[in-house]
């Protein structure tokens, strides 16, 4: 986990998957104010400390080396690991057969419970260097620098649950402004279809449906493939007037 000024939410978390792994590592933003720390802490984690350099990859990365299990889960204090997760992660884990795995998630808003189900990217993956995340923000994992080439969904039921997009959580934490600039940053440096496809759908979140329909037009152009699960919505934005 990568965390800053966690303490509401964090507890769930570590309680949701402490019963299932081996090891906790918790990398702790330096600009961290509160009780972040103390609380992995109490909860068994290895925690260290990192300076923040506009790239969740960075920060990641980071922690993933840290890891000595065989497999990486990857979660943020926004989520928890469901009942069904918890039965199935171990199943799959009993006899893997893919390099990375998926899962289902119930986006949670504050107001109205869960909104819709969604997938999240690949969350349980082989620990080794050659699995390393790319990306500013929105950061994928890659093998040898490349897309993992063998993942799986992991289903039918929801294995995890999310409440980081509920617009009260979205707007305290400067989601917007943040994800936003690091994506422009990214594509500054990478041009890649993929980060276009995140700022067409950034901006169609943000209501600018102009800008989101550039952004998707830049996807559909760029050389790299669109990731599938990214061209229906980017194909929609795209026919945007």
């Amino acid at each position: 986990m990568i965390l800053r000024d966690e303490e509401e939410l964090l507890p769930r978390a570590l309680e949701s998957v402490a019963p299932l792994v081996s090891q906790m590592v918790c990398g702790i933003d330096s600009r961290t104010t509160d009780s972040t720390r103390a609380i992995a802490s109490r909860f068994g984690a290895e925690v260290f400390d990192f300076e923040w350099v506009d790239s969740f990859s960075a920060a990641r990365n980071l922690t993933i080396e840290r890891a000595t299990g065989d497999w990486v889960l990857v979660i943020d204090a926004d989520d928890v690991l469901l009942p069904f997760g918890q039965r199935v992660i171990p199943r799959v884990l009993g006899a893997p057969a893919h390099n990375g795995y998926m899962f289902s998630i119930d986006e949670v808003m504050s107001s109205a419970g869960v909104m819709q189900t969604g997938v999240t990217s690949v969350r349980l993956f082989p620990c080794s260097p050659r699995y390393r995340y790319v990306g500013r923000v929105h950061e994928q994992v890659t093998c040898d620098g490349r897309p993992i080439a063998v993942v799986a969904q992991v289903g039918p039921g929801s294995a995890m649950q999310h409440c980081g997009n509920d617009p009260l959580v979205y707007a305290k934490r400067g989601k917007r402004e943040l994800h936003t600039r690091l994506l422009l940053l990214d594509w500054q440096e990478r041009h890649s279809s993929y980060t276009a496809g995140q700022l067409a759908l950034q901006y169609a979140h943000d209501g600018k449906w102009t800008e989101a329909s550039r952004w998707a037009r830049t996807a559909t152009s760029a050389s790299e493939p669109l990731a599938e699960w990214m061209r229906g919505p980017i194909g929609q934005l795209a026919a945007v007037a």
